[in-house]
């Protein structure tokens, strides 16, 4: 399909029940598979979508439900994943998403249940690996979550109210490029609960892992839940930050190593923090910093 507005499957405020079999959608100009309004009930039982030009899927202000759990879904150099606005029931199948425009996945104001039930892989995103942001529902990566070569934040959970959730191994290779406001997983202005398994952190050209910020809109009330071993190694400023905060923080077993600042920094948090397990801080580099440095926190 040629165009701007040529999608490939594009569903407006539509009802009932749509079911597509077999449907294998490639070179559309415009969205791959698009749904905007309505409260259908999807089924997009199999088929593949292989896009290199706007989104692969974009569900926008939708009720309803949306399953496509057994779509393979493959992004070179397209707008990647975004879903804006859904009070839906969305359910994804294994995403393959390379050099996206922009972030790869966008989860922005929804208010539904967003699944991902197979293995998300994310490389050279222009910006953000996976970006969160107003969510009040849940979202939840249910298996291993692999981001390579990111020019952005690995993942960015911002102002949510809900529950982002990664139920298998997050892990985040060397990125290509960023700054030091660029951590791995970076926790900002939110009420709601990120909770993930086990994380591999490798480089950073900011934090590994930012908690809180500078700034009154930056500071948590929610919780920070690392339930499985977190492995931070390269990050170029502290491994593990915790500033400015009132979240409830949980880490279960740390391994810091390579690092080019302090390996935790907790700075007026006043929130409560619980680094159970075993935590080892090397120090390679030779750093000045030190290891652990914990000024005016409630712990």
């Amino acid at each position: 399909t040629v165009g701007a507005g040529a999608h490939g499957v594009e569903l407006q405020n539509s009802s009932g029940v749509i079911t597509l079999e077999n449907v294998n959608v490639t070179g559309t100009q415009g969205n791959a598979f698009y749904v905007t309004g309505g409260d259908a009930a999807v089924v997009y039982n199999s088929g593949t979508i292989n896009n290199n030009s706007g989104f692969a899927v974009l569900l926008e202000n939708n009720a309803g439900s949306v399953n496509m759990s057994g779509v393979s879904v493959t992004d070179v150099g397209g707008l990647g994943v975004e879903v804006t606005g859904s009070a839906s029931q969305n359910t994804f199948g294994n995403l393959t998403l390379t050099n996206t425009v922009g972030n790869a996945i966008n989860l922005l104001n929804s208010t539904g249940l967003n699944s991902f039930l197979d293995n998300v892989t994310i490389s050279g995103a222009t910006v953000d690996g996976i970006f969160a942001q107003g969510i009040s529902g849940i979202a939840k990566f249910q298996n291993p979550v692999t981001i390579n070569s990111r020019n952005g934040v690995g993942v960015n959970l911002q102002n949510n109210s809900g529950v982002v959730q990664f139920l298998d191994s997050l892990t985040l290779g060397t990125p290509n490029s960023g700054g030091v406001n660029d951590p791995g997983i970076n926790f900002q202005g939110s009420s709601g609960q990120a909770i993930f398994k086990d994380i591999n952190v490798k480089g950073s050209f900011g934090s590994g892992i930012n908690i809180g910020g500078p700034v009154a809109a930056d500071q948590n009330t929610g919780k920070f839940q690392a339930l499985g071993f977190t492995t931070i190694s390269q990050a170029t400023r502290q491994s593990i930050l915790l500033f400015n905060d009132a979240s409830n923080v949980q880490f279960n077993g740390i391994s810091i190593t390579e690092r080019g600042d302090r390996g935790i920094e907790v700075t007026n948090h006043s929130g409560t923090t619980n680094f159970g397990g075993l935590t080892t801080i090397q120090n390679e580099n030779g750093v000045g910093n030190a290891a652990l440095l914990d000024r005016k926190s409630v712990v």
